[in-house]
């Protein structure tokens, strides 16, 4: 996970997707080969998982990296708006 910024919500948090907002960045870490993604709400929200948590849908999600499955921690932070 980078370093630096503290995170509005921790993977231990039951946030759902709709309470994100569009300057909300979801980063993404595997734990099984170190992969680092960020994504944002738009990506999961056409995906039909709006009133998913973030701990549901990264269960189901897939490193594409190493093609781990469920193997992510998350963290949600504020972008900066410049």
């Amino acid at each position: 996970m980078r370093k630096g910024k503290t995170p509005e919500f921790k993977s231990t948090d039951p946030v759902t997707l709709a309470e994100l907002r569009d300057w909300h960045e979801i980063r993404v870490t595997c734990r099984a080969c170190g992969r680092e993604a960020s994504l944002f709400k738009s990506h999961f929200a056409k995906r039909g998982a709006a009133d998913m948590t973030l701990r549901e849908v990264m269960t189901r999600s897939r490193c594409s990296s190493c093609g781990a499955k469920g193997e992510a921690d998350w963290a949600v932070f504020r972008m900066n708006r410049y």
